[in-house]
C-alpha cells in the first residue's frame, strides 16, 4: 500500500522493516536502531503522527515490537540551514524533469539536509510526491539532474542508467600542467578501497575517461570522484569542485 506524502515539501516517508532484537515496543526499536536521533525525538514524532504503519496509520508509542514490521517515518532536522541558491527547471513533461542544480544543494535528503534538497524543493514546487532522481551529483557540484515524474515509465529510464546507455560528463578546474601534452585522454578504473570515500586504481574495466584540453578537465561516466581520482593520478589537484568529506562528528540521520 502506498503511504500518502505528508511532509511540508510533499516528500514521501522513509521505510524501515524492524530488525531482529529484544525490544518491547516500536519506540524502543527505533531509539535503539537510530541512536543518533534519540528516544525523545522519536516519541515526539509519534505523538505528532510522523511515524506510520504499513496502512499509513500513526503508530502509538506503546505499540508492541514485532520483527519485520514495516514502519514509515518522516525525516526531520531541527533548525535546518537555508541554502541561498535556487534551482532551475529546464524541462518538464509527463515522464521526465530536468533541473539545473546549484552548488551546495544536496539532491536527496541525507544527514543535516531534508527540506533544503533539490528533491524536496521540486516535490513541493510541483506538488508531485512521485518525483525520483534517476542519478545524483555531489552537494558541491552544480549541474543537470534528471528526475522521473511518472512511476509507470520510471523503470525504462532507470534501465538506461543501469545498462550504461547514458553518458554523464563532469567538468573541474585544476592548475596548469606544463609537463604534460594536451589534449590528454586517460582511461582509468577505480573502485572503493574501503567503506570510506577513498578509491584505489585497479586494472579492471575503466570507470572514467578523462579528456583534457586545458586546465579544465572532463570526466565521462562514473561519479564526481571519477574526475578527482584521475586528476590525482597526473599529480593534479582539482581546485573546483572541492572535496566533500563529512566530518566524523556529523550526526547520522536515518535514511
Amino acid at each position: 500500500m502506498s503511504v500518502p506524502a505528508r511532509s511540508p515539501s510533499n516528500l514521501r516517508p522513509s521505510t524501515l522493516h524492524l530488525p531482529q532484537g529484544n525490544w518491547a515496543t516500536v519506540l524502543d526499536c527505533l531509539a535503539g536502531h537510530f541512536p543518533a536521533v534519540g528516544r525523545e525525538q522519536w516519541l515526539q514524532r509519534m505523538l505528532r503522527g510522523r511515524v506510520l504503519d504499513a496502512q499509513g496509520a500513526p503508530i502509538d508509542p506503546q505499540q508492541p515490537y514485532r520483527v519485520g514490521l514495516r514502519v514509515h517515518y518522516f525525516r526531520e532536522v531541527a533548525a535546518e540551514t537555508p541554502i541561498p541558491f535556487e534551482e532551475t527547471v529546464l524541462h518538464l513533461d509527463e515522464h521526465l524533469l530536468v533541473a539545473d542544480k546549484p552548488h551546495f544543494l544536496p539532491v536527496m535528503p541525507a544527514g543535516e539536509y531534508v527540506e533544503q534538497t533539490l528533491l524536496a524543493r521540486l516535490a513541493k514546487r510541483l506538488g508531485n510526491a512521485d518525483l525520483v532522481p534517476l542519478h545524483r551529483i555531489d552537494r558541491h557540484t552544480a549541474g543537470l539532474v534528471l528526475f522521473s515524474t511518472n512511476p509507470e515509465s520510471r523503470g525504462r529510464y532507470q534501465a538506461l542508467f543501469r545498462e550504461r546507455r547514458i553518458d554523464k560528463c563532469y567538468e573541474a578546474l585544476a592548475p596548469a600542467l606544463p609537463q604534460l601534452d594536451f589534449p590528454l585522454l586517460r582511461h582509468t578504473g577505480w573502485r572503493p578501497a574501503s567503506r570510506s570515500s577513498a578509491c584505489a586504481r585497479w586494472p579492471g574495466r575503466p570507470t572514467a575517461r578523462r579528456a583534457s584540453r586545458s586546465p579544465s578537465g572532463w570526466a565521462h561516466c562514473g561519479a564526481t570522484r571519477s574526475i578527482r581520482s584521475p586528476a590525482r593520478s597526473t599529480s593534479c589537484a582539482c581546485t573546483w569542485p572541492p572535496s566533500a568529506r563529512r566530518s566524523a562528528t556529523t550526526p547520522s540521520i536515518p535514511r
